[in-house]
Order: structure tokens, then C-alpha cells, then sequence
């Protein structure tokens, strides 16, 4: 069953003027405490994420649907309304912990288990290509490891992402930048990866946060936001995404290590390579403005 199903509650009985009432009840209850969180408790049984935008959900949406018709465990969405200052999407609630949280407590044996369950998902998800890059509906580029000024235009081409994401290797000064010619920025895009690269379905955030355990002790994929058609390397460095905990210790780090060799393969140097684009951007988030001019990157931006 590729569902995480829960119980039955007023998600099944309010309509949707009383549901989404519910909702803001809670909403303002955290905003009266100045606590901001997308995604709330409504219940034991489910859990509403708010959206700002019906592309957002439409992409999410896609995304769990072809997860759920490839056998991927990934909680149902229930409803979805729309409210006046975005969406909601009410999932079901999995009854159990996230990896970031119940990783200390795995042993080896739990630790292999889950890394070839999850192994088979990404098989599934890698099996299914595309001819652009972007999410299933929109084709926006919503990747972290390549935001800047100049932004993505929808559905991308493979050698257009990978042009960006060596362009963030070689990248000079401003000054340098600016006086190249068409043909050096070119080159600049040329390496270090290979521009030719499979586009697959991938879930692009499975840090240990977004992989829960349910009642039964299998891994559940929640969090599709990200969803999209990109390089397979894509999902290994999803997976080095966030700060190890402190109560991992060296083993826990090691054997997340492991578990991210078996599930998404072994991408370092790739890996490496998302990480400056995504370093270089965020501080000089301008500087493919040039190359971009030139024609070797594209831009959704007018950059006269």
C-alpha cells in the first residue's frame, strides 16, 4: 500500500467553510504565540500545509501522484482548499517519527533495511525521464542549489542547468564577468560536469526530516515541494541537506553516510559542485547577469 493512512475525523465531516474556519482558529492561536509553521497538527490523524500559490499545490500534487502510482510511500492528500491568502493541503498524518529525530536510536541492521527500501523508491523515480527540467505541472525550477538574480525559466534543459551549474565553478569578479566575450562565457560553462546528463523524477529534499517511519517501521516520503525532473545527482545531495545533530555522534554520521551510498548511489564530486553554485550564488547573487546576456545561461529577467 503506498498510502499512510489515518483515522477518520472531521476532515471527512466539516465542510469546507468550517474546515478552513479550523484552520485559521489554529493559525492565529500560533500567531498570537509568534510561532510560524507551515505545516499543523489538526488532528491525530492529519496535518495541513499551507501554500501561497495554486502552482505550488498543482506541483506537489503531480508529484504525490506519480509517487503514489509507482508504489512510494507517501501520505494521501485529503483535501485542499483555498483560503484567502493562499492554500491549505491537508495530508495524512504518519504515526511515527522522522529519521533526524529516530536516527540515533537505529542500529546497523535498521540502518540497512531502510537505506534498500528507500533504495527501491529512488529506482522507481529514476526509471521515469523527461525532456526538461522543472517540476511536473509549472516546470518551474524550484532547486535550492541554483537561486540568484537571474532566476530559471520554466521547463530548463538538462545543458541548461548543468551550464549553470558550472558556470558557479569558473565564476570570476564582476569586473572579470563583465568583459568576456560571447565565446568565453561559453567556455566557462563547459565543465567541470558534463552538460549532458539524464533528467529523472526526483524528490530533491530527502534529508533524514522529510523520511519518516510509520507505525509499521517503513520509511513514508513526505515534503514534495521540491519535486521535479533533474539530474540523478540531484538526490544524493538532497540527502547531505542539513546540520548533523550533535546526538548522531561520529557512528550516526557515518552510518547516514552509508545509508545515502546505498539509496541514491555515490555523487561527491557532483555533490561538491551543488554546494559552491549554492555558496557562490547566495553572495554574489548578480554575477551571472553577464553570462547570462551572452546567451550561455538562461534568464527569466530583462538584464539591460
Amino acid at each position: 500500500m503506498s498510502g499512510c493512512r489515518g483515522e477518520s475525523d472531521l476532515v471527512e465531516t466539516y465542510s469546507d467553510a468550517q474546515l478552513s474556519e479550523y484552520i485559521d482558529g489554529i493559525r492565529g492561536e500560533l500567531d498570537k504565540k509568534r510561532q510560524m509553521a507551515r505545516v499543523i497538527n489538526l488532528s491525530a490523524a492529519y496535518v495541513s500545509k499551507a501554500y501561497y500559490n495554486y502552482g505550488e499545490v498543482q506541483d506537489m500534487m503531480l508529484a504525490v501522484e506519480l509517487a503514489h502510482s509507482m508504489n512510494i510511500r507517501t501520505p494521501l492528500i485529503r483535501r485542499t482548499l483555498q483560503q484567502e491568502d493562499g492554500y491549505e493541503c491537508i495530508f495524512d498524518r504518519v504515526q511515527g517519527p522522522n529519521l533526524m529525530d529516530a536516527w540515533a536510536g537505529l542500529g546497523w541492521i535498521a540502518t540497512i533495511r531502510l537505506s534498500f527500501q528507500l533504495r527501491r523508491a529512488i529506482q522507481r523515480m529514476r526509471s521515469q525521464t523527461n525532456s526538461t527540467a522543472g517540476s511536473l505541472g509549472t516546470g518551474m525550477a524550484r532547486t535550492f542549489w541554483l537561486e540568484d538574480k537571474c532566476k530559471i525559466p520554466p521547463r530548463p534543459s538538462s545543458h541548461a542547468i548543468m551550464s549553470i551549474v558550472n558556470f558557479w565553478q569558473n565564476v570570476g569578479s564582476f569586473r572579470e564577468e563583465s568583459k568576456k566575450t560571447k565565446e568565453q562565457h561559453e567556455s566557462t560553462c563547459q565543465g567541470p560536469l558534463k552538460l549532458s546528463q539524464p533528467l529523472v523524477f526526483t524528490h530533491h529534499d530527502l534529508a533524514p526530516r522529510n523520511l519518516m517511519l510509520d507505525s509499521a517501521g517503513d520509511l513514508c516520503l513526505i515534503d514534495w515541494d521540491y519535486a521535479g525532473w533533474y539530474p540523478p545527482f540531484f538526490e544524493y545531495a538532497g540527502m547531505d541537506n542539513f546540520d548533523r545533530p550533535q546526538d548522531w555522534g561520529w557512528m550516526g554520521v557515518f552510518r547516514w553516510k552509508v545509508f545515502t551510498w546505498i539509496a541514491a548511489g555515490f555523487y561527491s564530486k557532483e555533490t561538491r559542485c551543488l554546494n559552491i553554485a549554492r555558496g557562490t550564488a547566495i553572495r554574489f547573487r548578480a554575477a551571472r547577469k553577464f553570462n547570462a546576456q551572452a546567451g550561455a545561461t538562461p534568464s527569466t529577467r530583462s538584464l539591460l
